[in-house]
């Protein structure tokens, strides 16, 4: 069974995470945030980081598509229907994963007795810049699928929702501080370790085999 191969992210780039981190926490102690202020900024950040990322990945590869295999670059009117296609794909995709994650993150977080419409309008502002911290947290990802159109990296969000759904139901049922929450939830999605990339983990493999074809020798 293969392990997944970690590095650590490159000190710039802990460091603008960090800086991200400290003020979105520190806003949101200011702000006297709850829990479920906190919780909502992730799923509306997921839903709108994820979805206007899927959307920029389609018009890029509209726009600059690369060449097809023994076809060259496909002509307007095939690039015109494949982009619907994948706007009412995703919309629907997409939009329903953050439709039942919705569900279930008011069963135990809610923000008001009953849901309304007015609680956007209420919330949204305040939403706002943390939403472009969390923004900021997955930038390097979100650029890179793009420019190599990697339709399930937004997804990497919804996977983080999946997760931290079970620790909101615990934080829920041990009323938990806010505080910690907001801690839990800032290090999952400013963690300063990621995957290796496949040339990085194929090149010390080829090293070792070579060393190993050496010593042989």
């Amino acid at each position: 069974m293969n392990a997944v191969a970690l590095r650590l992210k490159p000190f710039r780039t802990i460091l603008v995470d960090l800086i991200a981190f400290a003020v979105g926490l520190a806003l949101a102690l200011y702000g006297e945030w709850r829990a479920e202020e906190l919780v909502w900024t992730l799923w509306l950040a997921s839903l709108l980081v994820g979805g206007g990322t899927l959307l920029t990945m389609i018009f890029h590869d509209a726009f600059w598509p690369p060449e097809m295999e023994n076809y060259g670059v496909p002509g307007p009117a095939f690039r015109v229907a494949k982009a619907l296609a994948l706007i009412i794909f995703f919309s629907i995709h997409f939009g329903m994963f953050h439709a039942i994650h919705a569900v279930f993150v008011w069963a135990f977080l809610p923000l008001a007795e009953e849901p309304s419409p007015a609680l956007a309008w209420k919330y949204l502002p305040s939403m706002l810049p943390f939403v472009l911290m969390l923004a900021v947290g997955a930038r390097e990802r979100l650029l890179k699928s793009v420019r190599s159109f990697e339709p399930m990296a937004p997804y990497a969000n919804v996977f983080r929702m999946h997760l931290l759904i079970f620790f909101f139901a615990g934080a829920a049922y041990f009323k938990l501080s806010p505080l910690w929450i907001f801690i839990v939830v800032y290090v999952v999605y400013f963690f300063p370790l990621r995957p290796k990339a496949k040339d990085e983990v194929s090149e010390p493999s080829a090293s070792a085999e070579g060393a190993r074809v050496s010593a042989a020798r």
